[in-house]
């Protein structure tokens, strides 16, 4: 395939990740077919109801595009000169649906630079209405390094979140966030050893994110969210002709932020949750290596979650498919 249709190929695969979200997110456009006008956001001063705060999904597809994937392969593919790589992504899950459009530039064999930019639709029921709110989310650079020993490979990222989603966004009075709010900082550490066939890999990381402000019921509130925590390991085996089939244990945890109106104290947001989450799929290559194909299934083995967020609909399980372009 020439240098021209991969490019037109990479276009048209960009221009349907725009499309995702909304196609698969259509819903009432809140409508209550009762006449309600669904809960009133929270009222500054009073106790702060975290429930319908829920960036788990986001926190949770982040990891999944930008995690331990086999990016091993790349960098040795780049054979010490550079390697442009272009990942359309997609998410599906009962009430979050994202497409996420990633770049990542390899050179030197060591170095990886990723811009990317997802565009969320997120949705609420109640009283047999649907709530929903769509638009760009926010978009997320990092550095990674990548340092191999004989089968050991390690990948170091440094990351930033930047607050390009809106973050009052909300629909019938639920507060559906498309964004935090603020700026966030990231830090993990990747691992994978191989035998023959036989891949094992592990990562970590954790997330800090600084205070932001966040309109509700008319106001302004400030909030401190609590630090993220990430963790995951899995095997994958590779058969002849570019199938590769994998499976991993992912684990989640937030602690506790808070929250306050302007003069008023700080309170407990209660936003905290722990997740543990089993997930397994496949990955092709074609195209004498340069097209990558993945799709994940996930669903949760443990979810618990703080006393203010009990009225989270969580989703059960999550589909995501990933398309990656190398050039």
């Amino acid at each position: 395939m020439t240098g021209r249709a991969l490019a037109v190929l990479m276009l048209v695969l960009i221009l349907c990740s725009g499309a995702f979200a909304g196609y698969f997110g259509e819903g009432d456009g809140g409508s209550d077919p009762d006449g309600g006008s669904g809960p009133e956001l929270p009222v500054p001063g009073e106790e702060y109801e975290a429930g319908n705060i829920d960036f788990y999904s986001m926190f949770r597809y982040e990891d999944e595009i930008n995690g331990i994937f086999d990016y091993s392969y790349y960098f040795e593919k780049s054979k010490g000169g550079s390697l442009f790589l272009a990942e359309p992504s997609f998410y599906y899950s009962e009430n979050c649906k994202m497409s996420m459009n990633s770049f990542r530039w390899i050179f030197a064999s060591s170095f990886k630079v990723s811009l990317s930019l997802p565009y969320i639709f997120r949705s609420v029921e109640s009283s047999g209405a649907k709530y929903s709110t769509s638009g760009i989310g926010d978009s997320r650079a990092a550095l990674s390094y990548y340092l191999p020993f004989g089968n050991i490979k390690t990948l170091t990222e440094a990351g930033c979140l930047l607050p390009t989603g809106d973050e009052s966004a909300s629909d019938g009075g639920y507060y559906l966030p498309l964004g935090n709010g603020g700026a966030a900082f990231s830090l993990s550490e990747s691992l994978d050893y191989r035998i023959t066939s036989l891949r094992f890999f592990g990562s970590l990381g954790l997330t800090y994110h600084t205070s932001s402000e966040i309109n509700g019921n008319g106001a302004a509130l400030e909030q401190e969210k609590g630090m993220l925590m990430r963790a995951g390991a899995g095997t994958e085996y590779s058969f002849a002709g570019g199938l590769k089939l994998f499976a991993r244990l992912s684990y989640y945890g937030q602690l506790e932020g808070r929250v306050r109106a302007d003069g008023s104290d700080w309170v407990d947001a209660g936003d905290d949750f722990t997740r543990l989450e089993a997930s397994g799929g496949l990955r092709y290559f074609l195209l004498s290596d340069r097209l990558e194909a993945d799709l994940v299934f996930s669903a949760p083995v443990i979810s618990e979650r703080g006393d203010n967020a009990s009225s989270v609909q969580d989703d059960s399980f999550g589909l995501s498919f990933k398309v990656l372009l190398s050039i």
